[in-house]
């Protein structure tokens, strides 16, 4: 019983550090693009897309961490958004900075998909565990 009893209150890490890798991953992948855009309308498209992203990330990333069922599915989103910025890289970027912005999106996408797993395996795993030992949902804090 003990075990069971540890497993309902403690958070899920995982899924929240592979949140932050994604928002460090992200934050990478802005500044290259960013760095070799010209100066148009479309560099706040892009800043303004990417920082409603980050913000909400961070969001998330609490509410994954408290096993909030809600939000589970919202990282699938993030990873869907960063393949299509992927996959219309703006023409500017060459070499080395291609290479640094392919492999930032590429991790972002990867830490996104799995915290979006982790945390629904996770949240079975736990509501499991409060169906078989009987738990009110009163006594669990969130």
């Amino acid at each position: 019983m003990k075990k069971p009893k540890k497993l309902l209150y403690k958070k899920n890490t995982l899924a929240y550090s592979l949140m932050l890798v994604y928002i460090l991953a992200l934050i990478i992948y802005v500044i290259y693009v960013l760095r070799s855009m010209t100066v148009t309308y479309s560099i706040a498209g892009v800043s303004l897309v990417n920082i409603i992203t980050l913000l909400v990330a961070f969001l998330v990333a609490e509410e994954i961490k408290i096993y909030n069922r809600k939000y589970q599915i919202v990282p699938m989103v993030f990873a869907s958004i960063q393949l299509y910025q992927l996959v219309n890289i703006p023409v500017g970027l060459t070499g080395t900075n291609l290479v640094i912005v392919y492999i930032s999106g590429i991790i972002a996408i990867f830490c996104s998909v799995t915290a979006s797993l982790v945390s629904i395996y996770k949240n079975r795993i736990r509501a499991r565990v409060i169906e078989e030992n009987n738990v009110k949902a009163t006594h669990l804090a969130k």
